[in-house]
């Protein structure tokens, strides 16, 4: 699953969700990449999408990567 500008979705990305929105990936359903908080035994279900964490810990689920949804930055360039 890709950006819109091409990158590579990552488990632990932040992402701007658009009106001033972020999130955490934690779960890349099409690529059965689940963080161990939401493991794949309780996810797969959904067949597709991403599974997101947002700020105020409300778990979202996008069917699809949506254009409006831009990479912030990788979990590994967080402090």
């Amino acid at each position: 699953m890709r950006y819109s500008n091409g990158k590579k979705v990552e488990l632990g990305d932040k992402v701007d969700l658009g009106d001033g929105d972020t999130a955490i990936i934690v779960g890349i359903i099409d690529e059965n990449l689940y963080s161990e908080e939401y493991p794949k035994s309780d996810w797969e279900y959904l067949k597709s999408g991403l599974l997101m964490l947002t700020r105020d810990s409300t778990l979202l689920h996008y069917p699809k990567i949506e254009d409006e949804i831009k990479l912030i930055s990788r979990k590994s360039q967080v402090n």
